[in-house]
């Protein structure tokens, strides 16, 4: 049996960090691939140190595969965005407007020093020994100091600058982007910020700039490039590039000014200020740095799907895949050792899982060349794959022989843009069958006695298809409308609608068990009795001991993974009782008793659960100790998001959205609430109903005297 709920919130982790420690999995995995989608990326010496969603990659460059090889990793409970290098130091920006000074100064040892919760957005951040100057807009630079103990405390500001978007540091001067103005710069050799000294005016408004010795690079905020020094004659600008479009990152090898933009890269020679070559980098994003191979300089970006590219910086422009399979993880298969996995952009890959200490090692590739999994299934030792390109289901079997695997039998799945699939093992007395959802239908493929895939019928569904599952001819459907819609399947495949049930939350997949359907909402599973289907009723809601995301169960334990960790539990007992818990966040598992896999859409973690390292707790987590408002998730997001926020005590608690003017969009929760960890789901609407446009929203929580907001981005 397999039950999901779509993931309420990764970075909410933290919510739980005390009473997660208190089960016997430990908080980090066995074993871990953060091997996915990147913010951004920077070179230091010969590693490569990528900012993934989970925490800090290091990687080596193996010369023989040209890519890169995870070394080392630092989990760290607040998605990590943004970061700079200061020597031994990096300075990390999070999506929680937090500072967080990270040690590399041992690579590909990394080690945290301290953090800061900031309290507000940042445009951008320098340290300069143990002062730390960050730009906040139209609030100015901000200086904090870091004292003996890794404590860092808030000191003294400057409001000289109006609009100030970046600082950096070089020697003992500091300076500061003014948009409006120009680069400001402090003497900063004494205390503090030290003495103001000069504007380097510029009469464009300034996006960026790079400073190259005594030269500046500035990138206007429009198009173009201007070229400038302190003290030059005039206004200091004494050169211009024009035509130019707008440059994110500005990077100088020994001959070129390598300008980053959105899909391009411009290659200015330095001596004459002429272009030597434009290269497309399609969605890449343009947050990376160089990187030399045998004295030939490089760019090295984070994918557009994930992983990370390498450009050639001359002509050809030539890049390739330099750090694994980019694209999001899709599903997970635990089969007889091995691990299955596959993704958008991605085949399925199989690793080798040799032993607990080991880590999972690459053993092939399923068809290289079909690269766009949607989902993956397994029945028995096949695995059901559903491809959106080609555009098919298919039977694989042998999948454990890298020169015997084939394709048992495949067909077609029309409409195309299906994003799930899951295998109904008896959905009719004598039959099995597979089910396909895409965003307004629901098709069935039957399997015949030989296994052979048939077409059954596509169903158009009113409202986005979340979830769905069959059992002996009923199909039911859960969709965006906060309804569960049951309907009974005629030996013809027509349809016929018997009842629904609505939902406080929406669910997002089913199953069905002796006459019970069951799903999760968030940290309950509830049963619902359908012996009767024109006339379903709840029989039992059964409280988790954690949130719950996604559920599998193998043997008599039911394992699940959610906003706040995995849990396994006894289903010998009525409800089921928690037997431990623990680990990291994630959105879906796989699981062969032994060892559960599971996933976010970005990493894979491994815990190795033995008999003997089971906890086998006496009850779940204790109430939250203290107030917290968690990211939202997924953020961005399309067509929902949700927000979790906890509570020690019972409180009046008020939650609402408005937008980047400041003004009220919509309530979301306005009433009274008990201790405990709650959730509240956001599908972009205003108080009227209406859709709202794309952009960036803020939610705010307001619960006793506790007050917090966070930023999120709706994307149509």
């Amino acid at each position: 049996m397999k039950l999901v709920l779509l993931c309420l919130t990764f970075t909410a982790c933290l919510l739980l960090t005390g009473s997660v420690q208190a089960g016997g999995i430990d908080r980090l995995p066995d074993q871990t691939m953060l091997w996915n989608r990147f913010h951004a990326v920077t070179v230091v010496d010969s590693f490569a140190v990528a900012l993934a969603p989970d925490g800090i990659v290091v990687c080596r460059f193996d010369r023989i595969d040209s890519s890169f090889v995870q070394i080392n990793q630092l989990f760290l409970d607040d998605e990590p965005v943004r970061m700079k290098s200061h020597g031994d130091m990096l300075v990390v920006y999070t999506m929680g407007d937090s500072l967080l000074l990270i040690d590399i100064g041992q690579l590909p040892s990394i080690d945290y020093r301290a953090g800061i919760d900031v309290g507000l957005p940042l445009s951008d951040f320098a340290l300069h020994g143990d002062d730390l100057y960050v730009s906040a807009w139209f609030a100015g630079i901000l200086r904090f100091t870091v004292d003996d103990d890794d404590q860092i405390q808030f000191s003294d500001s400057s409001m000289k600058p109006i609009l100030v978007t970046q600082v950096e540091v070089s020697n003992d001067t500091l300076y500061g982007l003014d948009e409006y103005n120009g680069i400001i710069r402090y003497d900063i050799s004494g205390d503090g910020f030290g003495q103001f000294i000069d504007y380097l005016y510029v009469p464009q408004r300034a996006a960026s700039f790079y400073k190259n010795g005594s030269e500046f690079v500035i990138a206007a905020i429009n198009d173009g490039v201007l070229f400038g020094r302190f003290g030059q004659a005039g206004s200091g600008i004494y050169g211009a590039i024009d035509g130019m479009a707008p440059i994110y990152k500005t990077l100088v090898t020994d001959s070129l000014f390598v300008f980053v933009g959105d899909r391009f890269v411009e290659l200015i020679d330095r001596s004459d200020y002429q272009q030597r070559s434009t290269i497309a980098i399609g969605d890449d994003l343009p947050d990376g740095d160089l990187f030399y191979i045998d004295g030939r300089p490089f760019l090295l970006l984070p994918g557009q799907f994930g992983g990370l590219v390498l450009y050639r910086l001359d002509e050809s422009g030539q890049s390739w895949v330099a750090f694994c399979r980019p694209g999001p993880i899709t599903g997970l298969v635990l089969c007889d050792g091995r691990l299955y996995t596959g993704g958008k952009s991605n085949p399925v890959d199989v690793y080798r899982l040799d032993q607990w200490r080991t880590a999972p090692r690459f053993d092939f590739t399923i068809y290289p060349t079909w690269q766009d999994v949607a989902s993956i299934d397994r029945n028995g030792d096949s695995l059901i794959v559903l491809y959106n390109s080609p555009n098919k289901i298919a039977f694989i079997s042998s999948i454990a022989d890298p020169d015997k695997y084939y394709v048992e039998s495949s067909i077609r799945v029309d409409p195309q843009g299906a994003f799930g699939l899951e295998f109904a093992p008896d959905w009719s007395t004598d039959r099995s069958a597979i089910l396909v959802y895409a965003a307004s239908s629901i098709s069935i493929f039957p399997i015949n006695d030989s296994n052979v895939v048939e077409y059954g019928a596509t169903w158009p569904i009113i409202g986005k298809v979340l979830g769905a599952t069959f059992a002996d001819s009923l199909l039911f459907v859960s969709t965006g409308k906060n309804s569960i819609w049951i309907y009974r399947v005629a030996s013809d495949y027509s349809l016929r609608m018997l009842s629904s049930i609505s939902l406080v939350l929406p669910v997002f997949e089913l199953e069905f068990m002796n006459d019970r359907l069951i799903y999760f909402t968030y940290d309950d599973m509830t049963y619902v009795d359908c012996s009767d289907p024109r006339h379903p009723r709840v029989e039992a809601v059964a409280p988790m001991a954690l949130p719950v995301t996604d559920g599998v169960v193998y043997e008599d334990r039911l394992y699940t993974v959610g906003a706040c960790g995995i849990a396994v539990y006894d289903l010998d007992t009525s409800p089921p009782r928690v037997i431990d818990y623990g680990g990291r966040a994630g959105s879906f598992l796989a699981t062969d008793g032994e060892v559960v896999a599971t996933s976010n859409g970005e990493s894979i973690h491994l815990y190795y659960l033995h008999e003997d390292r089971l906890f086998h707790v006496e009850s779940g987590p204790p109430v939250p100790n203290r107030f917290e408002l968690s990211q939202n998730y997924p953020n961005p997001f399309n067509p929902i998001t949700f927000i979790d926020f906890s509570l020690p005590q019972p409180a009046r608690v008020r939650v609402e959205v408005f937008n980047v003017l400041g003004q009220s969009v919509t309530t979301l929760v306005d009433t009274h609430k008990p201790a405990g960890h709650h959730t509240v789901s956001w599908n972009g609407t205003d108080v009227s109903g209406d859709h709202v446009s794309s952009g960036v929203y803020f939610y705010r929580i307001s619960a006793d005297d506790f007050h917090a907001s966070n930023k999120m981005m709706l994307i149509r």
